[in-house]
């Protein structure tokens, strides 16, 4: 069995298209600017959404959970300074699951970037192992009914009863915890 989750969040999905519109106008410019030679630093203005939006919006489609027979496949964002790193998780090593909110990235250090998002607390699902490590895994832009679906598949496989409308109301205080 195999099932990959994308991010599907509303909030998400609107800011793709933006990120496409902005895109589409660095063409726009770049393909002008080529058609009419006197206007042509419009070429070096298109290319700069271009790269920036193109790149950004390759980072972020190339991040999705993966659920195999026996593991939880992370596959990260694409760069150096991202939310979520590469990783998995084994079906039996999962002793507790908990939604937190931190200011990190998923290998737990303040994050390097230099957008905004950076100081918005992100939300994640923390899996405790039973070798006592935890592991976190970026969920802020996975819609509601998502999170639910990838539990749900965690619940089958290791047998337990994790909730996500229990498992948000009880640990948003984590966040503070997680701030420092």
């Amino acid at each position: 069995m195999k099932k990959t989750f994308y991010q599907l969040h509303p909030w998400f999905i609107i800011s793709i298209i933006i990120y496409l519109t902005l895109i589409c106008l660095g063409v726009f410019c770049i393909a002008y600017g080529i058609y009419n030679i006197t206007y042509f630093y419009l070429i070096l203005l298109g290319l700069i959404p271009v790269f920036i939006f193109g790149y950004s919006l390759i980072s972020i489609m190339y991040y999705r959970i993966v659920f195999l027979d026996d593991r939880i496949l992370v596959t990260g964002e694409l760069g150096k300074n991202c939310t979520q790193y590469k990783d998995e998780i084994l079906y039996n090593d999962i002793k507790n699951i908990s939604v937190i909110y931190a200011n990190k990235n998923s290998k737990k250090e303040p994050i390097r970037n230099l957008s905004f998002s950076r100081l918005r607390p992100k939300l994640y699902f923390e899996f405790e192992l039973k070798n006592g490590e935890t592991k976190w895994v970026y969920i802020s832009w996975f819609s509601k009914n998502q999170k639910n679906k990838i539990l749900e598949l965690i619940n089958n496989k290791t047998g337990t009863t994790f909730n996500y409308q229990s498992l948000i109301k009880t640990d948003i205080s984590n966040y503070h915890k997680n701030k420092k």
